[in-house]
């Protein structure tokens, strides 16, 4: 992938990001909550797929790519070549034939006494060897070409005084990007993962098994912060293990993110943090693609609640968001039951609306 195709796919990319956060904040309390988090669907493709679909003349790929040629100097082909790239690399037409070298007998044809004669003055500026020439490697140390550029006595292409192309320092700025990108994701990649062994296995370390009437397995954890669901088991903090409705609120929870197959899409998150953790925009969309993500689980879970009982759904929210801290969720495939301040009153005037049958 080239530094012009990843910018392209940046761009689109955070366009899509941006409409979805416009229709969520214009039409979020409004929509059904399974709608809101279809919307991160659209965009998760979108961050997984590079290229574009098309390329009119308003498509970000065109527009990318006209403000690279614009920056390079580049023109495509049927336009018109700006006077940087017009004579670059370019060498004019020289005579083959009646030209005569003065210091050589008359009579005797070229070939027999010089192999390589030499064509002085044929086109002001230029020395070559009208034999062999067929490209600007084949010029003598020195010679110019069109003005631009000089042949060294090594083979290589060097500025001349006029100015050099502007195409090779684009293009070595756009090999620095990529091998930035690189390494970025690659340090992301292994953070990502380190992250999520280092929390497993200080689960396995502390875990007790909790019996109860799941599909999924239980354990009861001390010192964990909320109540959550890690691959396929579920984690509930010590303190709520002795209230049994709780329990029994916690794991409804806990299967919604299942059924709607949480983990995996979480998975599939960290992938495109690593592949886009330079955009602000993704970092933006996951923090929110995860409150969606709870906020369906909720609706699933109340949908045929009682007033009473989402009253105590709503009590056992606050208690699992105690002692929350959202900072290192995104570093997880955990769905964290537990939420912050803001998200925390919203989560609980979504129960308190009227009641949908359907939360899709």
């Amino acid at each position: 992938m080239s530094a012009i195709e990843m910018l392209t796919w940046t761009v689109s990319s955070g366009l899509m990001i941006l409409a979805v956060l416009i229709v969520r904040a214009v039409f979020g309390k409004k929509m059904r909550p399974g709608l809101r988090y279809a919307l991160w669907g659209l965009v998760l493709l979108r961050l997984m797929i590079p290229g574009t679909i098309g390329n009119s003349r308003f498509s970000t790929t065109h527009v990318v790519q006209s403000v690279a040629n614009r920056v390079s100097g580049y023109t495509p082909v049927g336009g018109t070549p700006s006077a940087a790239t017009e004579t670059e690399g370019r060498l004019p037409d020289i005579p083959q034939s009646g030209i005569h070298d003065p210091g050589q007998p008359a009579g005797i044809p070229d070939s027999q006494l010089n192999p390589h004669p030499i064509v002085e003055n044929a086109v002001p500026g230029y020395t070559a060897f009208t034999d062999t020439l067929t490209g600007p490697n084949d010029l003598k140390p020195g010679v110019s070409v069109g003005g631009s550029q000089s042949i060294s006595a090594a083979g290589k292409e060097e500025p001349s005084e006029k100015g050099a192309p502007k195409g090779n320092g684009v293009s070595r700025i756009g090999e620095y990007m990529m091998w930035g990108w690189f390494t970025g994701a690659l340090l992301f990649l292994i953070i990502f993962l380190v992250h999520n062994l280092r929390f497993y296995l200080w689960l396995r370390a502390r875990r007790l098994p909790l019996e109860a009437n799941c599909s999924l397995t239980v354990y009861s954890v001390p010192g964990i912060r909320s109540s959550f669901l890690f691959g396929p088991a579920v984690y509930v903090q010590e303190e709520l293990t002795g209230r049994q409705e709780a329990i029994r609120q916690i794991l409804s929870h806990e299967l919604a993110h299942f059924r709607h197959g949480d983990p995996l899409w979480a998975a599939f998150r960290l992938f495109c943090l690593v592949i886009h953790w330079f955009n602000p925009l993704v970092w933006l969309a996951a923090k929110k693609y995860s409150e969606d993500c709870e906020l369906f689980a909720d609706a699933a879970v109340v949908a045929g609640m009682n007033r009473t009982e989402k009253a105590s759904y709503g009590e056992l929210l606050v208690a699992v968001s105690t002692n929350y801290a959202s900072g290192a969720s995104l570093f997880s495939t955990a769905a964290m039951m537990g939420s912050n301040g803001k998200f925390l009153k919203e989560r609980i005037k979504m129960m308190i609306k009227k009641p949908r049958t359907n939360p899709v």
